[in-house]
């Protein structure tokens, strides 16, 4: 899942049952991008941008986000009663986000260089996890983590 607040951009990521829909769903600060796929590419200069597509999973609420946005940080989402980021090692929390890759992933065998190519291109991403309850509080989570 992804939203785009105060000009930045944001990944939401775990497997399905994970609560991206719910996440997109309680949002009221951001913009979803989509509550299911979402498109990065690499921004001219170094970085990523997330994508604005007319595809956005199952949300329909407000107008498509069209653009490109700067990727602030990428969460891997824990349903929990509190909401609050919390540092996961740089090695848990790239696996779980290559987890998440659903076509680059089922691709490793036939690319291996795949693997290098998207650790080099997160590299300058945070990944961390967030921990959130079924109300938009985890914005404050993350600007209290300084995203």
């Amino acid at each position: 899942a992804s939203i785009v607040r105060n000009g930045k951009a944001y990944l939401f990521y775990g497997e399905s049952g994970a609560g991206k829909s719910t996440l997109s769903a309680v949002n009221t600060r951001g913009n979803v991008v989509s509550d299911d796929l979402s498109l990065v590419l690499p921004r001219p200069g170094g970085g990523l941008d997330l994508v604005g597509s007319p595809f956005r999973g199952t949300y329909d609420e407000g107008d498509p986000v069209g653009g490109r946005f700067p990727l602030a940080a990428g969460f891997r989402i824990v349903k929990d009663v509190k909401a609050e980021v919390r540092v996961a090692p740089r090695a848990v929390g790239f696996g779980q986000l290559v987890g998440n890759l659903t076509f680059v992933a089922e691709a490793f065998r036939e690319r291996p260089d795949l693997f290098a190519s998207i650790e080099a291109a997160f590299a300058g991403v945070p990944l961390l996890h967030l921990h959130f309850r079924k109300d938009d509080s985890y914005w404050d989570a993350i600007d209290a983590a300084g995203f």
